[in-house]
Order: C-alpha cells, then sequence, then structure tokens
C-alpha cells in the first residue's frame, strides 16, 4: 500500500488504473512505482546538478534492481517492511527508496512537495513519523533515507532523538556530514548510516556507520570494487554499473583494508598561490564554528594569488568578521584559512539542496 496527501492506492491498483489526482511531485513518484509494476525495463533519471547543468542518464532495470538488493541485502530489509520517503524522487536519492520498497513489497508513505518545502522538509512529516498522543515514539516506518540539513533539523526538535531513534535504519546522504552532527548520531543504537554514491552508480555503492561502533571511513559494499586513478580521482566496478569500471570525479584516499576517505570534488579544488584547498573538507572542518548558519567556502579571481579563498555567509546579522576569521584560523592554519568574509541574503542551492557551487560562483563574482 501507498499512502499519500491523506490518501491511499494498493500496488495492484497502480498497476492496473489511473493515476489518482495528487500533487506533481506525488504524481511522478506514483507514475516511477507504476511504471516498475508493469515491468519498464528502463528508466531515465537526472543527476543531482551540483557540479553544472542536471543532465539526463538512462538507468536499466538491471541496474537499479542491482543496487536495490545489493544495499536491501547489507541493511538486512524484510518484506513488510515500511519505508518513509521523503527525498526528491525525480533524483537517485529518492528513486532508489522506491524501488527497494517496490522489491520488499513495503507499505510506502510518500512525503514529499510544496508543503514539505514550505516548512523546511519536515512539516507534515513529523505526523507520519509518531502516532500523535503517545506518550513513546512509535514509528510506521522501518526505514528512511534523509539529507544532513533535514537530520540537523529533525534534532534539534524537542523530541527528535525520538524520532530518528524510531526507525531502524536511516541512510543519510546528499552532502557531507559534519564532526557535529557526527558526534550527536554516534550515540543512537539504530542503524544509522553516511552514503556514498551518485547517479551513475544508482545511488549507494559504499557506507559508513554513524550510530554506535561508528565508524571513520566508508566501506564498499558486497560485490563493489574500487581504485583510484592517476589524478587521485575514485574507480567504482559494482553490478550496478554492468560490473564495468566507470570514473567518478571524486578525490579519494583508499586506506589498506580497502575503505576510502572522501576528499571532495576534483573540479571544486581552489588552487591559491600553488596551494591546493578543497572546499568541502574545509567546510566540515570549520562547521561546529557556524551554530547551524548556513554558510559555503568559495573563491575569487586574485591578482596576487591566482584564486583567494573565500567564506560566504548568509546572515541579515552584523558579523565580526575579523573574530570569526581567527577562529577558523586556529581550527585550520593560515595558509587554508579565507582571506575575507562576503555576506549574501541567500546561499544559492540545487533543487536536491546540495550547495550550488556554480551558481554561488557567479553571484559573489559578479
Amino acid at each position: 500500500m501507498i499512502f499519500f496527501e491523506g490518501k491511499s492506492i494498493s500496488e495492484e491498483e497502480l498497476a492496473s488504473g489511473e493515476l489518482p489526482e495528487a500533487s506533481p511531485e506525488i504524481l511522478y513518484s506514483l507514475r516511477i512505482c507504476q511504471q516498475w509494476m508493469q515491468g519498464n525495463t528502463d528508466f531515465t533519471i537526472n543527476t543531482s546538478g551540483s557540479t553544472g547543468p542536471a543532465k539526463a542518464i538512462s538507468l536499466s532495470r538491471e541496474q537499479l534492481l542491482a543496487s536495490a538488493k545489493t544495499t536491501g541485502d547489507f541493511l538486512g530489509y524484510q518484506k513488510g517492511d515500511s519505508m518513509l520517503v521523503c527525498l526528491a524522487t525525480n533524483r537517485i536519492g529518492g528513486m532508489m527508496q522506491l524501488v527497494r520498497a517496490m522489491e520488499w513489497q513495503m507499505t510506502v508513505k510518500i512525503e514529499i512537495g510544496s508543503r514539505e518545502r514550505e516548512t523546511g522538509g519536515f512539516g507534515s512529516m513529523f505526523h507520519a513519523i509518531l502516532w500523535k498522543g503517545k506518550r513513546e515514539a512509535r514509528n510506521e516506518f522501518t526505514h528512511t533515507s534523509l539529507t544532513p540539513h533535514l537530520t540537523q533539523k529533525i534534532l534539534n526538535q524537542s523530541n527528535g532523538h525520538q524520532i530518528l531513534s524510531s526507525f531502524k535504519t536511516i541512510l543519510i546522504g546528499g552532502s557531507g556530514v559534519n564532526k557535529e552532527l557526527k558526534e550527536k548520531l554516534s550515540g543512537f543504537k539504530n542503524s544509522i548510516y553516511q552514503t556514498y554514491g551518485m547517479t551513475e552508480t544508482c545511488s549507494n555503492i559504499a557506507m559508513m556507520r554513524l550510530s554506535q561502533l561508528s565508524e571513520d571511513h566508508f566501506k564498499p559494499l558486497p560485490g563493489v570494487q574500487i581504485a583510484v586513478d592517476d589524478d587521485g580521482c575514485l574507480r567504482i566496478c559494482c553490478p550496478a554499473t554492468t560490473n564495468e569500471w566507470i570514473k567518478s570525479n571524486d578525490l579519494v584516499q583508499i586506506h589498506n583494508d580497502n575503505s576510502f576517505d572522501f576528499l571532495g570534488r576534483a573540479d571544486f579544488v581552489i588552487n591559491s598561490g600553488g596551494v591546493k584547498i578543497n572546499p568541502e573538507w574545509l567546510e566540515l572542518e570549520i562547521a561546529t564554528l557556524f551554530a547551524g548558519r548556513p554558510f559555503m567556502v568559495s573563491s575569487k579571481p586574485s591578482e596576487v594569488y591566482g584564486e583567494e579563498v573565500v567564506m560566504v555567509l548568509e546572515s541579515i546579522e552584523d558579523i565580526d568578521q575579523l573574530k570569526l576569521l581567527n577562529e577558523i584560523r586556529k581550527k585550520v592554519g593560515g595558509i587554508h584559512c579565507p582571506k575575507r568574509i562576503i555576506v549574501v541574503a541567500v546561499i544559492p542551492l540545487t533543487a536536491t539542496h546540495k550547495p550550488d557551487r556554480l551558481a554561488l560562483r557567479r553571484l559573489i563574482c559578479g
């Protein structure tokens, strides 16, 4: 059974009948489920758009099935489990939630769309997660996937710990998880993982446990082979890539036990006076200084350095920039410290709520 916007539809009704009235986001999700149950062999999905314009790529049913099986087997999915879908399903993370749910015959609740965006992505979701009026958290759902931003917003609620604890498994992906959030999640007893993957691999190919018995590195899922090329970028071979090697644009460090660290995107590296600085790494290192206030690291052309690192901060308040820069310098050293701070009204994000670094660069460089 699939629940959405106060309505429901059975898999049999969805497979054989017309789609019900619903918002565009819900209709898109239901159409994916319908096509899956009707046996479609090819699916088109857009990339996230975090490194440039989103592009459509085609993935086969066999690729999606391989990915779903790898993730589901690793997490111990069972028929009759339930899935809360609150990621956009026109991107690979949300789409794969639907595919896994269909394959394991799960009850599905779809909570995406304008209502959730207006309330920061979790307005009506709280009502979907917990039975109202009960003293203890009683979760209708076994599994979900979240972004780091949404996870932090849930934790900021008075019952946030209850909400996250009530799931059996939570996958967190889409962007980096900072040290502060990792520390908060390390005490949870359920299974919470940070994921690594991309559209071309049908989402997850590696995970890092964040909850109790937390890990420090990503570990490839069973059946996934990894290597690093001469440029330091990750190469991947797995059933979801039809067992062919594909190259990512992600800089990684692979350890002796085959675990790895994500260092950042190769195309985002800032070359400042011959020193290569990865903005994603720098953001994670200094995130605790900002108490949840949106910020990003970027660069501007410099006659002295070629490029200079700048801190872009979303704020309507006056900021003691010198004090903040000194605090950053203490954490990361002078060589990595931004040269200055630029304050903007709104930091640009992609449709999937990832930092839009290209749009930010255009904004600060004019």
